[in-house]
């Protein structure tokens, strides 16, 4: 069987997968959408900066992600213009130009390799407009969903995209029962047309080693590590550890991107230590193996590819019960789970983690292993026919 999977960004997600079906001796071609002067995406760099002046830029053996990989897996980086970068409107004019000329390529290309099915992870503009161009010519489609909800704070609706891909009628993969419910909830979409296919341990970071020094850290802090946004509910960590004195060797590492005003308040307090940048892969193997556990006090979510790096590294999880960490977490078995936008529940919990020792499971239920989730691909590919 010959397959294609498309997505901007989700390599976390969608590596592992590609390995695991092409060790089932299928072929595997996967094609990731980048932003044009990036090197790296989720558990895999690129070895460059990726030019939007060339169409696609393939990684080679010699690039470190094939210490993982399987050569059955072709890997190919099609680098864009960010339609969000200010930019004068002459400039815009040609981006765009380039953008579309790159995405007429990537699809007439795909078309041209005769795979027998594509999977197309549906987030952007730019993965529904390829998605119209393949189902066009008549390549057998299946759609992803790791987000359809337009904010993850309120119940907001769907994405527009996530909209005008269920008029395609193409079968569809959600991740969770959260994201089922919500596309079930809020769209017509028929319930036969939706397979519910979880994904498992991010295993493609275990290419990084012991990963690269992250500086001023130590060893056996409580981690958060994300974008760093008001959604992320980063007050009420802050909130959760004054009600945490009496632990003596709480310490919290707040690393990523973006700001929420709490974090100036984090720099005043000895216990926490803010990285306010972008974390690189080797820096979160490295953070990762070196905390206690990892904390994600978030307000709203679908899904978090924390939860399954942190399976990676045995490191236990700390939550709220948004979006499906209540189906991923086991409470007192690999984590714990509390209220969102609640400090004193958090504080809990935490508490509850530095007082039990817990790894992450050793032997994952059915549905996280990548094995059976292959399995569920090809059965829903085989359906297609």
């Amino acid at each position: 069987m010959k397959i294609a999977i498309l997505a901007h960004g989700y390599s976390g997600a969608t590596l592992p997968l590609a390995k695991h079906l092409a060790d089932k001796g299928h072929q595997v071609d996967c094609y990731y959408l980048c932003w044009h002067g990036a090197s790296q995406m989720e558990s895999m760099e690129y070895g460059r900066k990726m030019s939007a002046l060339r169409i696609a830029h393939r990684i080679d053996c010699h690039n470190t992600l094939y210490h993982y990989m399987s050569r059955n897996v072709t890997v190919r980086i099609i680098p864009l213009f960010n339609p969000n970068n200010k930019v004068g409107r002459c400039r815009m004019r040609v981006q765009n130009g380039i953008n579309r000329v790159h995405i007429q390529t990537v699809a007439r290309q795909i078309t041209h390799r005769y795979y027998d099915y594509v999977n197309v992870i549906l987030y952007t503009p730019y993965d529904l407009e390829i998605l119209k161009r393949l189902v066009r010519r008549g390549v057998k489609c299946c759609v992803s969903y790791h987000e359809v909800m337009a904010d993850l704070t309120r119940d907001s609706g769907l994405l527009d995209v996530v909209v005008h891909a269920n008029r395609l009628h193409t079968p569809v993969v959600v991740h969770s029962q959260k994201t089922k419910a919500d596309l079930l909830r809020l769209s017509d979409v028929n319930e036969e047309r939706i397979s519910l296919i979880h994904f498992g341990r991010f295993e493609s970071f275990t290419q990084y080693g012991e990963g690269k020094t992250v500086d001023g850290v130590g060893s056996g802090y409580l981690l958060y590590l994300g974008f760093i946004k008001p959604y992320k509910g980063l007050k009420y960590l802050y909130e959760a550890a004054q009600r945490l004195s009496h632990i003596k060797e709480l310490r919290i590492v707040v690393a990523g991107g973006g700001y929420d005003p709490v974090i100036d308040e984090m720099r005043k307090d000895g216990r926490f230590v803010v990285i306010n940048r972008f974390i690189d892969n080797a820096e979160l193997v490295y953070l990762m193996r070196h905390s206690k556990g990892i904390v994600c006090p978030y307000i709203g979510a679908s899904q978090s590819g924390l939860v399954q790096t942190a399976m990676v590294f045995g490191k236990p999880i700390v939550a709220t019960r948004v979006g499906a960490f209540s189906e991923i977490i086991q409470e007192g078995v690999n984590g714990y789970l509390a209220a969102p936008a609640d400090a004193a529940e958090l504080a809990k919990a935490i508490e509850r983690l530095y007082g039990n020792s817990i790894t992450c499971l050793e032997e994952l239920p059915h549905y996280l292993d990548w094995d059976a989730i292959a399995e569920q691909y090809l059965a829903l590919f085989r359906s297609m026919e």
